[in-house]
């Protein structure tokens, strides 16, 4: 009977160093606390998404989506916990590459439905399964078994059209995917377990998946899938306290009167007590729109006037644009623009000629003295007269004798207005009085000049053989009263002419 113990102990040690008993609980795969990460369904710096997609869970990025996935998100965006939750993935993942391998696969690419190497063909056990090259779920893959489910690899994680992961007994809590290459399942995929992967994670329509598409340094693309986060991870760790929320700003356009302006061309606002908040004004966004993360408090939602449309708000907001935002919140303000038909924009504006007299130094003139006209019709000062617009007008007056004129206002020095659509322009058209000059007193000098001229007329006649011509004077420059004596002088010599003449007449005669 000793002997048989003997050789029964033996047997045992042999057993048990040989690894005939079972594995050894040092290659056990453990599960990593997700941290802050646990929560999200879709953690990424970009998330991209197509159609109609539904995720239950947090989502964070820093860029968003063109079309905003359905579901219940407790954090949307680049809000609290998202740079925590991208700390926490590190963590796990470098938790789950320092676990030892379980089962390491032959170098090269591995179709996991497939593989007979490991053991019952599409089925695994709990462990850590590792792969030198890509790993492949080409069809139905069984987890059988309550433990931690490792699959680590160097390269790409792929699934063909209608694989199907399922569990038998696990959680997929406990389900790991560590890629070093870009995951994509394929459309109409049913997939378990959290995929870590800053390479990106694609995930084809139609894919079923429960778990977590976890990509913070990357991103992630879905398209008409549902992707839920596994139950237990929500309550990993407490909820952040929440001190914010987000507001989606959508800007929509209705071009049912011949309009073209897109979201783009409106400038949209949101303002606390007057002032921008962070990354406002920012051009308009159709849905799911501009998305911002604001403290509680009560915004204005806003936009840069366009005449050509008319302006609406729905959602959250009110008829104005105001909107409450409480911690937690997650609201939405539609700002709908409607073009205007053409016949309803305005093309007239106003003009105002106001006419003012300045009477200073004996002016009599008051305003209806000066008739006002623009482009040449009647104006009545003071009184807006409305005109079509864009157009250039000029205003004029009926002119009154001493008094000039001076434009002043929304008129050039001419009178001249170019006119705005909606403009309400004055043109103000001062007139100031200027007093006549007086004229010079008239000459007085030409009657003397006849005076003495009839004086030399009456003098006694001189007797004369022949008549006497007096010749006219040359131009000398001089004045009246200097000319007279000139002439004065001529004729004293033309009678001592003729009186010498007579004598000698005389003498020649005796």
């Amino acid at each position: 009977m000793k002997n048989f113990n003997k050789v029964c102990g033996a047997a045992l040690s042999l057993a048990l160093l040989l690894n005939l008993v079972g594995p050894f609980s040092a290659f056990a795969a453990t599960t990593p606390s997700l941290s802050d990460a646990a929560a999200y369904v879709v953690l990424a710096s970009t998330y991209t998404n197509t159609s109609a997609t539904t995720l239950s869970g947090s989502v964070g990025f820093t860029t968003g989506p063109a079309v905003a996935p359905l579901g219940t998100h407790a954090s949307y965006g680049s809000g609290a916990p998202y740079s925590a939750a991208g700390t926490a993935q590190g963590s796990a993942l470098a938790n789950l590459n320092s676990q030892a391998c379980s089962f390491s696969f032959a170098s090269g690419a591995i179709n996991l439905s497939t593989d007979t190497t490991h053991g019952a063909i599409g089925v695994y056990t709990p462990g850590v399964y590792c792969v030198i090259g890509a790993m492949d779920v080409g069809g139905p893959l069984t987890l059988s078994g309550n433990g931690t489910f490792i699959f680590r690899s160097t390269g790409a994680l792929t699934s063909t059209a209608g694989a199907i992961v399922s569990l038998a007994g696990g959680s997929a809590c406990d389900v790991f995917w560590t890629p070093g290459g870009a995951t994509t399942l394929a459309a109409n995929t049913t997939f378990v377990g959290t995929v870590i992967d800053d390479a990106g994670v694609t995930v084809g329509a139609n894919t079923n998946w429960t778990g977590q598409a976890l990509a913070y340094g990357g991103t992630v693309t879905t398209d008409t899938d549902t992707i839920s986060v596994p139950s237990c991870a929500a309550a990993v760790e407490e909820p952040p306290a929440v001190t914010t929320g987000t507001l989606s700003v959508i800007k929509q356009v209705t071009n049912n009167n011949s309009g073209t302006s897109v979201a783009a061309d409106f400038n949209l606002h949101v303002k606390l007590s007057g002032s921008d908040v962070a990354s406002s004004p920012a051009v308009g966004l159709v849905a799911p729109g501009r998305s911002y993360t604001l403290t509680a408090g009560t915004y204005t939602v806003s936009e840069d006037a366009n005449t050509a449309y008319t302006a609406s708000f729905s959602g959250d907001c009110d008829s104005s644009g105001n909107v409450t935002m409480n911690a937690g919140s997650n609201l939405t303000c539609t700002i709908t623009n409607d073009d205007v038909a053409v016949a309803a924009i305005a093309t007239t504006g106003t003009i105002t000629v106001t006419k003012v007299v300045v009477n200073t130094g004996g002016g009599t003139a008051v305003v209806g003295s000066f008739p006002l006209f623009i482009n040449g019709t009647s104006a009545t000062s003071g009184v807006a007269a409305t005109l079509a617009a864009p157009a250039a007008y000029t205003v004029t007056e009926t002119a009154s004798t001493n008094y000039t004129g001076v434009f002043s206002g929304d008129c050039n020095a001419s009178g001249v207005i170019d006119l705005a659509v909606s403009e309400n322009a004055t043109c103000t058209l001062t007139n100031t009085y200027t007093a006549p000059a007086v004229d010079a007193a008239p000459e007085v000098l030409a009657p003397v000049e006849e005076v003495l001229i009839e004086e030399v007329a009456d003098a006694a006649p001189v007797t004369a053989t022949a008549p006497v011509v007096i010749p006219t004077l040359p131009d000398t420059g001089l004045a009246p009263f200097s000319k007279f004596l000139l002439a004065l002088a001529v004729l004293s010599g033309l009678c001592a002419l003729g009186l010498f003449a007579s004598v000698t007449f005389k003498k020649t005669k005796i």
